[in-house]
C-alpha cells in the first residue's frame, strides 16, 4: 500500500499514469450512471475497467478521491465547453442566454457524466455522514452570475438590482440548471432543446428592464 500521496500530483505523473487514471474515472462514470451512486464500488469499477482493484488504488488513494476527481473533471469539461459557446459574446443579455444554451447543451453531449455527478452529489457522504459535496449557494458557482448581472446593469440591458436580488436571482439561475440534471437523470429522453429555449425566455422576462409607456 501507498503510503504517500506523490503519484497523485499531476508533475509527479507519467503520461501512462495520466492514461490509466483517466479511464479509471470514465470506468467510474459509466458505472455511476447505470448503476448509481449507492450499487458502485471500487470492485465494480475495477471490473468494468478490465483491471483489478489493487491497480485503481494505486492510482487513488479511496473511493472518495476517485468521486471527488469525477466531479472536478466533469466540472472542468463544462466550463471548457461554456467558455468556448460564450466566447466573443459582449452584451450581458447575450451572454445569459448562451450561459443558459451551453449548460444545457453540454448536459445533451455528457448524458452519462451530468448523471453520475447528479449521483454524487445527492448521494455520497463522508464517513461522518455529511455531504460530500454540497454546492447550494455557493459563493465559487454564484459569483460569475452575480458578476454577470452587474454587467448587464452596466450595459443597460437588465434591470436594477439590490445586492440581495442579485444574489436571489444568481441562485435561481445556477439551482435551475443543476435541476436540469437531476431530471435527465430520471428521464435520459428529456428534451434539452426545448427546455434550453424555455430557460432562455424565463431569464430574460426575470432580468428585463420595465418598459417606461
Amino acid at each position: 500500500m501507498r503510503t504517500n500521496n506523490k503519484l497523485n500530483k499531476p508533475e509527479n505523473r507519467s503520461f501512462i499514469e495520466d492514461a490509466r487514471r483517466a479511464q479509471i474515472v470514465d470506468c467510474a462514470i459509466e458505472v455511476i450512471a447505470t448503476k448509481g451512486f449507492v450499487n458502485t464500488s471500487i470492485s465494480r469499477i475495477a471490473e468494468e475497467a478490465g483491471i483489478s482493484k489493487g491497480v485503481i488504488s494505486y492510482h487513488f488513494l479511496s473511493k472518495e478521491e476517485l468521486i471527488q476527481q469525477v466531479v472536478m473533471e466533469v466540472y472542468q469539461a463544462g466550463a471548457i465547453y461554456m467558455d468556448s459557446h460564450m466566447k466573443g459574446k459582449v452584451k450581458a443579455k447575450d451572454i445569459l442566454k448562451a450561459y443558459i444554451e451551453s449548460n444545457l447543451a453540454f448536459m445533451g453531449d455528457n448524458p452519462k457524466k451530468i448523471i453520475a455527478v447528479t449521483e454524487i452529489l445527492a448521494n455520497a457522504r463522508t464517513k461522518e455522514g455529511k455531504r460530500l459535496f454540497d454546492v447550494t449557494a455557493n459563493d465559487q458557482f454564484l459569483a460569475p452570475i452575480i458578476q454577470l448581472l452587474e454587467l448587464g446593469q452596466q450595459d443597460g440591458s437588465f434591470r436594477a438590482l439590490s445586492t440581495f436580488s442579485a444574489k436571489v436571482l444568481a441562485t435561481t439561475i445556477r439551482d435551475t440548471i443543476d435541476g436540469v440534471g437531476f431530471q435527465l437523470a430520471l428521464d435520459p429522453n428529456l428534451d434539452l432543446e426545448s427546455y434550453s429555449k424555455e430557460l432562455k425566455i424565463l431569464f430574460d422576462l426575470a432580468t428585463r428592464k420595465e418598459e417606461i409607456i
